[in-house]
Order: structure tokens, then C-alpha cells, then sequence
């Protein structure tokens, strides 16, 4: 039976430059292949750089109607900023599970899950589990590409993003009914 799967990403699918990217879209070519129709939603987060929409120009080439942006606001993106600073100087580098969840998204998900009724949603690491507490689904998972409890530890930099602790990451990662990983590592 085909499923509607949504699947919600800070992380764009192209150009495919990146191990991530690339993970994302073996992720969505498996699904594919079972039969299933696959919508994306990317977060496009701002910089205070100037830079091109590249990477959502490709995406739009490559998933045509199947393709939502939310534009995350330059406010959110400052708060992220501080806050990211604020657990730098008081808390090791460790955020909370929900420090970097875009404010506005549950509505915005709401919205168009009503309007298409999708059947399952995959969102790309943990930071965005908050969406299920918010937003449910028929079937709800959380696909991680790296491993973020204590991250700042074993890079040797504090100030490394989404550094986190092991039972706020597991806090996030037990939101979701399934967990999908790339390797063994990370499924530990």
C-alpha cells in the first residue's frame, strides 16, 4: 500500500555535495523504490552572509510539486545564535533537545499535513523531534546521521554545534516510534 511520506530536513537534498545529502536521498530513493510517494519539506535557515538559493534551485529541479520551504525568521535564527553562546559559557557547549527547533514550524506542518494527510513523517536529527509533541502522524521517525551526546568532547571544541548530552538526545530520539541511522555507531 503506498504511504505519503514527509519527510523534514534543515539539511538540503542538492546539490548532493555532502554525506548528508546523500544519506537523505538514499533515504528517500529506498522509500521510492517500496512504492511510497515522497513530499519534502526543507528549513531554510538565514545567514547574515549574502549567498545564492543554489541549493534550493536544485531541489525544486529535482522535487518539482513535492517540494515545501519553510523560511525560518532572522529573529529565530539570532535567538539560536545566542542561545547556542549562552550554553557555550554556561552549560559546556550542551544545548537542550529543543534549543534549535524552528519557532512557527508545528504550524506550518499542521497546515499542510491537513491539507495532504501524509500517512508517516521522518524528520533529520534530533533537534526537530519537538514536532511530535505538536504534530501527529500515523507513524513518526527520526533519522539521525551523526551522534551529538558530548560531541563537543570528542571534537575538542565546546562551541561544536547541536553538542548535546546523552539524555537529552535520547529524550528526543524516544519522541519518535522509529529511529533510522546510517551505521552501527549511531544506532548505539
Amino acid at each position: 500500500m503506498t504511504k505519503k511520506i514527509l519527510i523534514i530536513s534543515k539539511c538540503p537534498t542538492h546539490p548532493i555535495n555532502a554525506g548528508n545529502r546523500k544519506g537523505i536521498l538514499n533515504q528517500v530513493n529506498a522509500l521510492k523504490s517500496l512504492g511510497n510517494e515522497i513530499y519534502m519539506l526543507y528549513i531554510n535557515e538565514p545567514s547574515l552572509r549574502l549567498h545564492d538559493n543554489n541549493d534550493i534551485l536544485c531541489m525544486k529541479e529535482y522535487w518539482g510539486d513535492h517540494l515545501f520551504v519553510y523560511e525560518m525568521n532572522m529573529m529565530t535564527h539570532i535567538y539560536h545564535s545566542l542561545l547556542h553562546r549562552i550554553r557555550i559559557k554556561f552549560n559546556e557547549g550542551h544545548c537542550k533537545v529543543d534549543d534549535y527547533y524552528p519557532h512557527g514550524l508545528s504550524c506550518y506542518v499542521d497546515r499542510i499535513n491537513s491539507q495532504y494527510n501524509f500517512d508517516v513523517c521522518i524528520v533529520n536529527y534530533y533537534y526537530l523531534s519537538k514536532l511530535f509533541t505538536k504534530v501527529h502522524f500515523e507513524k513518526e521517525a527520526v533519522f539521525t546521521h551523526d551522534y551529538f551526546a558530548y560531541k563537543g568532547l570528542l571534537v575538542n571544541d565546546k562551541g561544536v554545534g547541536y553538542n548535546t548530552t546523552a539524555h537529552e538526545e535520547a529524550k528526543a530520539l524516544q519522541r519518535a516510534g522509529s529511529i533510522f541511522s546510517v551505521n552501527t555507531e549511531e544506532s548505539h
